[in-house]
């Protein structure tokens, strides 16, 4: 760690392990503002707009979106931002009934998270008779397949958005 570290702001971010271990490196003050206006960007390519509800299905690793969400709990909820966090860690058929009754109560304008992720949930949502139609499907966190998208477009009846993003904010790509 340089010496004058802390004149950057540094804030510890995670990676997911995807390799391995996760890796732990420090996001500047500078970086963090990069990466928050190019989410801003991504997200308003997919339709989404300021004061929308957001739900986020997410495993944590620590800060998600501007909230933290407790690796136990079934949810957290980040007011300002007006996002519901979804614990998608272990995942097993009465979690998945009970995320789908939260993201039906709350009615997202837009939904994210691993295309995996987002097609189960799909699949509860359909068999607990609950529709929801966000105006933006974003996927990432790993790569979505033609069958997947073609799959999550048609349950949520729009078109879906996938993006490439590392926690180090080294390399990002989006749909635009």
């Amino acid at each position: 760690r340089a010496r004058n570290a802390t004149h950057y702001a540094p804030r510890s971010r995670q990676t997911g392990g995807t390799f391995g271990r996760p890796l732990e490196v420090l996001l500047d003050r500078r970086t963090r503002a990069l990466r928050m206006a190019y989410d801003l960007v991504r997200m308003q390519w997919a339709g989404w707009t300021t004061g929308d509800r957001t739900a986020v299905l997410t495993v944590p690793l620590g800060y998600i979106g501007g909230g933290k969400i407790a690796y136990d709990a079934l949810y957290a909820i980040d007011v300002p931002r007006k996002t519901l966090l979804l614990n998608a860690a272990r995942l097993d058929e009465q979690r998945l009934r009970d995320l789908s009754h939260l993201v039906g109560e709350y009615r997202p304008d837009s939904l994210r998270g691993f295309p995996s992720m987002l097609v189960l949930l799909a699949r509860f949502l359909d068999v607990e008779k609950i529709r929801i139609r966000p105006r933006s499907v974003m996927t990432g966190g790993e790569l979505i397949l033609d069958w997947q998208r073609r799959f999550l477009e048609d349950a949520f009846g729009g078109t879906g958005f996938d993006r490439y993003g590392m926690w180090e904010s080294v390399a990002t790509a989006s749909q635009c």
